[in-house]
């Protein structure tokens, strides 16, 4: 089973607690908008589904492997829509129940 990430009220979206790290980014605008954190240990992608320029966006949250990270794998699903369901999900400034 999956860790889940772990979203704190506030925060954002890239660094979603004060336990994440941001260990790569692979996109950004005037932030990042798709990339890796580490969090307790676990390794999960982010990733701005919608919204890149708007007040109100979509981000997506996915652990992954040392493997999938090289094959760059998941990334690909999340980025062309044949992605699993998102962990977590942040809208505007900060994650959000729901």
């Amino acid at each position: 089973m999956p860790e889940l990430v772990h979203l704190q009220f506030g925060a954002k979206p890239w660094e979603p607690s004060e336990t994440s790290r941001v260990i790569a980014v692979y996109d950004k605008h005037d932030r990042p908008t798709c990339g890796l954190i580490e969090q307790q240990g676990h390794t999960f992608l982010f990733d701005c589904i919608e919204g890149h320029a708007w007040d109100v966006n979509v981000w997506a949250y996915v652990e992954v492997t040392e493997d999938q990270i090289a094959d760059g794998s998941r990334r690909r699903q999340i980025r062309h829509n044949s992605r699993p369901g998102p962990q977590g999900r942040a809208a505007g400034s900060g994650p959000r129940r729901g």
